[in-house]
């Protein structure tokens, strides 16, 4: 005898209301905002009767129902698709809000979704709902989505994005077979002890977050606090954060610190740190896919892999790759959508702003030391982090305008400034690799404005930092590094002139280029010497032997080429004399622990070395030469001449008078790419 069929939809036999039963979809669900869901047992009955009459009728069913669930949904994410394609230009998820749609006349439907619990609406400026910036999306299990507006109207595809992402089963091996049941314990487990686990945090957070400021200090305090008095109801993400702090921290330790012969177990304190930070690193790595992060994230996760990034670039590793998946992922969560129109607190605001950011700078000089891969930018509208102290960001709000901007506008510096002034820097770096790789000879005028650009950056540099000795270590750290860094600039844009003939261009310009370049390395020489002289600055190390080094060789090789050439004046050699052989001194007391410093000797040791044989014993040994002191920062001036050098009149028997430029060495600091010059591990060493 045949079943008899219901007459109601199944949305509304599910939800116990009235159905008109008119067709579909029916009257309820069309009021309901349910239309691509409607349907009715009575339809596809008879359809299975023919098809397969002894299968199971519930089972046909419940697949057809999910067929059609699937065909109306990739019907409309088509439809969505067409409809942003007619789009000339591609727009910001904010674009509607700014370009004045109204959004009032939208069905009900769009806007009763958004009723959920897992859901939280977009307020625009005004704090007005906006359902045309899209949602976020908060899982059970703290992952979060971000789905843009063309979506969020949709109720059921909206309904959809709530249930958990299945990721491919763990057989499969794709691409990583981490249980993570399994496999938390296992995490754990690779943590040292806490109380060394403790400590390294400390120093994480004493050097590192000041300087690559993208975390919250207080609230990863507060998690890290929840995660030491029950490790195992931590995330993943949040266990692979902790990891990546404690590779990190463990950069900064001094050769003897006793962590490093309670944790390791290589034969020297430098083969300690790198094991460690790579064992570290690499459990990072294990977490997030652990946590199943291709498929599910939250700001943990990109948090994560941006100090991964950062990590990784600092042990001059390549990390091209990784950057272009936490790009997607940081998209995935909706880091580029300006917070503000964000239902999200001013601490969570800020953190997406500094990790997007950061995210960013990476992004940036990545591209631009890879030689400009992507030539073009990513539009977003996020603002620039606040230039703000954790303990200025409160918990409800960021206070009124005038707090604001009587933070902005203290004269000493926060937390958040190394990483904006940074920021401005890596964007100052792609012009400047722009402009010098497109002629040999740089036009003057677009050379002068950049150079106008890099004086406001250190006349900036020098109002927050310097002549402060009251500020903290890190501060006093971040100031040597970004007078550094801006000094190397500084090269990079001047450095075309070592090459050119007086007789092709005007001898003025030449003249002032070498003057240029003759002041920023000898700047950026006093403040390697200042880093390796002061004690207290010892847990930066890892930028001495990494980058700091390599810039310094970049500085004593311009000092060599304009020494060899003849561009000089006579007051000035014995301040380059003295700065090499301090440079080259400080080269070969670290080359054991710098991969940096040991290839800047094996380059510069032919060069000088062999002119006198009895400078290597001298370099070494001399007690004169290591404790030289080339001036300090403070009074770096803009004259020629540096006359802030504290000359000691020891030269011994090394001098450079006579000596005879090797013409690879000029086409080394002329001819190679300045990309190249960015990043030690993009600089051909083997040329």
């Amino acid at each position: 005898m045949t079943r008899r069929l219901p007459i109601s939809c199944e949305n509304c036999r599910q939800r116990k209301i009235r159905c008109t039963g008119s067709g579909v979809p029916c009257d309820t669900c069309r009021r309901r905002g349910f239309t691509s869901s409607c349907h009715f047992k009575r339809d596809v009955e008879p359809f299975y009767a023919d098809i397969q009459s002894n299968a199971s009728q519930e089972t046909l069913l419940q697949r057809i129902s999910a067929l059609e669930r699937l065909l109306q949904q990739n019907i409309d994410l088509t439809s969505a698709s067409i409809n942003s394609q007619q789009s000339h230009t591609l727009r910001s998820p904010v674009s509607d809000a700014e370009s004045g749609i109204s959004t009032d006349n939208r069905p009900v439907s769009c806007l009763s979704a958004l009723t959920s619990d897992y859901v939280t609406p977009l307020h625009n400026a005004a704090g007005i709902p906006d359902h045309g910036l899209g949602t976020l999306i908060t899982s059970a299990t703290g992952h979060v989505r971000y789905i843009p507006s063309n979506i969020s109207c949709d109720s059921t595809l909206l309904g959809l994005f709530h249930e958990p992402i299945q990721p491919p089963a763990v057989s499969s091996g794709f691409p990583f077979s981490f249980d993570s049941t399994t496999a938390h314990q296992s995490l754990l487990d690779m943590l040292p002890p806490s109380r060394q686990c403790g400590e390294l945090i400390s120093i994480f957070l004493d050097v590192f977050s000041p300087l690559f400021h993208i975390l919250h200090d207080p609230t990863f305090q507060s998690t890290y606090t929840a995660f030491q008095n029950d490790p195992k109801s931590s995330s993943l993400a949040f266990l692979g954060l902790v990891f990546i702090a404690l590779g990190l921290a463990v950069t900064a330790l001094d050769k003897s610190h006793h962590l490093l012969s309670d944790l390791g177990r290589e034969s020297s304190p430098a083969a300690n740190i790198r094991s460690l930070a790579a064992r570290y690193r690499s459990a990072a790595m294990k977490c997030l896919a652990a946590d199943n992060f291709l498929w599910q994230h939250n700001l943990h996760t990109v948090q994560c892999l941006v100090l991964l990034i950062y990590a990784i670039n600092h042990a001059h590793g390549p990390a091209w790759a990784l950057l272009g998946t936490t790009l997607n992922i940081a998209v995935a969560i909706g880091c580029h959508v300006d917070p503000e129109t964000l239902d999200v607190g001013p601490v969570e605001a800020e953190e997406r702003r500094r990790a997007w950011a950061a995210l960013m700078m990476l992004y940036m000089i990545q591209n631009t030391c890879l030689g400009n891969l992507t030539p073009f930018r990513l539009d977003n509208k996020v603002r620039l982090p606040a230039d703000l102290d954790d303990e200025d960001i409160l918990p409800m709000s960021l206070g009124n305008e005038e707090e604001v901007n009587a933070e902005l506008n203290k004269p000493n510096p926060t937390k958040m400034s190394y990483i904006l002034f940074k920021f401005r820097l890596y964007r100052l770096a792609t012009d400047i690799c722009h402009l010098v790789s497109a002629t040999r000879i740089p036009d003057q005028m677009q050379v002068q404005a950049l150079n106008d650009r890099i004086m406001l950056e250190r006349n900036a540099q020098k109002d927050r930092f310097y002549g402060k000795p009251e500020l903290p270590i890190y501060h006093q750290a971040h100031s040597y590094i970004l007078d550094n860094y801006t000094n190397h600039l500084s090269l990079l844009l001047h450095r075309p002139c070592l090459g050119v003939e007086g007789q092709i261009e005007s001898i003025a310009r030449v003249q002032i280029g070498y003057e240029r370049c003759e002041q920023a390395a000898l700047a950026i020489l006093s403040n390697f010497e200042t880093l390796h002289s002061r004690p207290e600055l010892q847990p930066y190390c890892w930028y001495i032997h990494g980058l700091g080094s390599f810039h310094a060789f970049l500085a004593i090789s311009t000092l060599l080429v304009l020494f060899g050439k003849g561009r000089i004046s006579l007051a000035s050699k014995p301040v380059i004399t003295q700065a090499v052989r301090g440079c080259l001194a400080r080269f070969h007391e670290t080359a054991s622990c710098s991969e940096i410093c040991s290839r800047a000797c094996t380059v510069l040791d032919p060069l000088i070395l062999g002119v006198d044989v009895g400078s290597r014993q001298l370099l070494v040994a001399s007690p004169a030469l290591q404790s030289s002191d080339f001036g300090n920062m403070d009074n770096i001036s803009n004259d020629a001449g540096l006359d802030y050098i504290n000359l000691d009149g020891r030269y011994g028997g090394f001098d450079l008078n006579g000596w005879t430029l090797p013409e690879h060495l000029e086409h080394m600091v002329t001819a190679i790419p300045c990309e190249q010059w960015l990043s030690p591990a993009g600089f051909p060493w083997t040329l």
